[in-house]
């Protein structure tokens, strides 16, 4: 059995948002669900690091640029593109020095959220270019 790995910097802005929601059991083993939400503003620096954390990880660049490791390869990225993870593969993601990444982020979880994962990921990567206006 392999153990759940991470390592992380909070370097993000004050005005940078988290929220952790605690799901009933119910919406565990049913529903479609939120573990955590977020705005970060990252600052030179960020970075995450894990492995075996069951859950999906959606991440979204407003502003800056980014860098994301993952299944053995190495993706940089820039404004409107964002990535769909699995977080129980190895990953590491993080800011660039001189243009600190903006994003907003989801982690999710629940009965259909593989089947979510298989479709995004049915081009063989993790990383897309989606244009929204928020």
């Amino acid at each position: 059995m392999t153990t759940y790995k991470e390592n992380f910097t909070t370097a993000w802005s004050e005005d940078s948002i988290r929220f952790i929601s605690s799901p009933s059991v119910f919406a565990k083993s049913t529903l479609y669900y939120v573990q955590e939400i977020g705005h970060f503003r990252t600052l030179p620096g960020y970075f995450t690091e894990r492995e075996q954390l069951d859950s999906y990880l959606i991440v979204y660049t407003i502003k800056g640029k980014g860098c994301l490791k993952y299944q053995g390869k190495s993706y940089n990225l820039q404004p409107q593109q964002m990535f769909f993870i699995h977080c129980e593969d190895y990953h590491y993601y993080e800011t660039d020095p001189l243009e600190p990444w903006e994003i907003l982020w989801v982690h999710l979880h629940g009965s259909s959220t593989s089947g979510y994962y298989e479709q995004f990921t049915s081009n063989d990567e993790p990383v897309l270019q989606w244009l929204f206006a928020p």
